[in-house]
């Protein structure tokens, strides 16, 4: 059972004519053994939710970072990433 919430990583972007985006994990955390656990959606505007087909860049990583390039350069992205938590 877990007990407190944790953050699973962090993403950071970068935009030259394009945006490539960088998603590393923390210490603990590994991307999920399945096709597709890294989902993006570039998006013009906020939405509260993105139906689970509808993310148009699909990914699959391992270990504990990826980057994502020659994405368009929108003003927000919807990101979805599945990970596993190691424990000890």
């Amino acid at each position: 059972m877990l007990c407190c919430e944790e953050d699973a990583g962090d993403i950071r972007t970068v935009r030259s004519g394009t945006t490539s985006i960088t998603i590393t994990l923390h210490h603990r955390f590994r991307f999920a053994d399945e096709s597709n656990n890294v989902k993006i959606h570039p998006m013009n505007a906020p939405t509260s939710y993105i139906q689970p087909g509808a993310y148009s860049v699909k990914r699959t990583a391992s270990g504990n970072s990826i980057t994502v390039s020659g994405l368009s350069n929108m003003d927000f992205y919807a990101i979805h990433v599945d990970v596993e938590r190691l424990l000890p």
